[in-house]
């Protein structure tokens, strides 16, 4: 980036900044930006991919179902709480 662009920036945010600090600011750009290439360039990559399943990322789901019958240690948990009312614990309120 450059230092106009910068200070454009900075006028934006409503940031003062002194030269030095500007031309900080211009190198760290710079770093993150070609960074951000760096990234698109992979992600372009890999779209260009997805004809081949061994680059195609996939997220692989579950059924969401507990291992054992439900209420099989409510009691225990809930013997083990400081207060609870019935079969649920009591916890201060913070709102």
């Amino acid at each position: 980036m450059t230092l106009p662009e910068v200070q454009k920036l900075a006028d934006l945010i409503r940031i003062d900044m002194d030269q030095a600090e500007l031309e900080s600011v211009a190198r760290d750009m710079d770093a993150v930006l070609a960074y951000v290439d760096q990234i698109r360039a992979v992600a372009a990559s890999i779209s260009e991919a997805d004809g081949n399943p061994e680059l195609t990322l996939t997220n692989v789901m579950r059924a969401d179902t507990g291992t054992l019958p439900e209420g099989v240690y409510t009691d225990a948990v809930v013997a083990n709480a400081p207060e609870h009312d019935g079969n649920f614990i009591k916890v201060k309120k913070i709102l």
